[in-house]
């Protein structure tokens, strides 16, 4: 993640920024196919969603958020 906001010792919110909206939105789409299960064993290597997929999972941020020039993407993680 390229930016993360603590109180304390609890995570706030993880923010990811990219440079065009379409990156952001194509990271987003690929991020959301593994909403269900999360295979926190696999490699991650060159795979960015399944990276910040499994930063998210053990992590917990409250929030979850995206910008790129033109475009801001806020989503609550649960």
């Amino acid at each position: 993640m390229d930016l993360a906001l603590y109180d304390g010792e609890r995570l706030l919110v993880c923010v990811e920024i990219k440079e065009r909206a379409s990156q952001l939105e194509m990271l987003v789409r690929q991020l959301k196919a593994y909403e269900s299960v999360v295979p926190l064993s696999a490699a991650d290597r060159g795979n960015d969603p399944l990276r910040k997929a499994k930063y998210l999972v053990r992590r917990r941020p409250d929030y979850f958020c995206g910008a790129a020039i033109g475009v801001r993407l806020e989503y609550a993680v649960d």
